[in-house]
């Protein structure tokens, strides 16, 4: 897929890495690429989510300044038999306030201009950017209004992409080591819980705050586990 915010030619590698997805206990057809990049004072986070068994392709890269979102660009690409979708959508961040514009199939939808709270938190969808949402929950007490691109119903293309609120928590529960096949890593342990996470949602988080792994039972038969088996931070950061 094209990228959707420019190559900087200052911009350097910080870290990159896959995130692969397993129902219970089997490994799904479902990787998400990463990559985040410096230059002069902003942070580039690219990520791309593909799920071919489920028709869908998410791209994801944002813009951040000192550890704040200000921009994010999205497209959701959805594919079964003959229908096919696609919604693109912009997030702007500016002096607290939120804008959106989007595209479904080629329509422009309705804009949307919110003042939003210098405490709510934006999650935009990607594993990559876990960690910071829970880190900051936990600076904010553990709980606050976290702001995620709304993606649940793939028929619904007037509605991808959508603001959507909700109150989450996080609260530290361990301190652990994993293993994984890029090497052993030691992190800290947190119960994620609000929106489509109820408790008992684990995430487990290294040093960098960077999400290794985390665990989400879906229902009573559906078990998720989310987990970073491709893994390189630069020496030098």
């Amino acid at each position: 897929m094209n990228q959707l915010l420019p190559a900087f030619p200052q911009e350097q590698l910080v870290a990159q890495g896959c995130y692969s997805y397993l129902r219970n206990g089997e490994l799904m057809n479902i990787s998400e690429n990463w990559t985040i990049h410096q230059f002069m004072d902003m942070t580039l986070t690219r990520s791309t989510r593909l799920a071919p068994d489920y028709g869908t392709t998410i791209q994801v890269e944002s813009l951040s300044k000192d550890n704040e979102i200000v921009r994010i660009e999205l497209v959701w690409l959805y594919q079964s038999g003959d229908i096919s979708h696609r919604v693109n959508a912009s997030y702007f961040y500016e002096e607290g306030f939120l804008e959106v514009f989007r595209t479904a199939d080629g329509e422009r939808q309705d804009d949307y201009k919110e003042a939003i709270s210098d405490n709510t938190v934006s999650s935009p969808l990607m594993r990559i950017y876990t960690g910071a949402v829970i880190q900051k929950l936990i600076s904010q007490g553990g709980t606050a209004e976290v702001l995620v691109p709304w993606i649940r119903d793939p028929d619904d293309t007037q509605r991808i992409y959508e603001p959507l609120k909700s109150a989450r928590s996080a609260v530290f529960s361990q301190r652990e080591n994993l293993e994984f096949n890029w090497g052993a890593a030691e992190c800290n342990c947190y119960e994620y819980t609000g929106g489509e996470y109820q408790p008992g949602s684990l995430f487990w988080l290294d040093d960098d705050n960077t999400l290794l792994q985390y665990r989400w039972q879906q229902d009573a038969d559906t078990c998720w586990d989310t987990v970073l088996t491709e893994y390189q931070r630069e020496a030098s950061q």
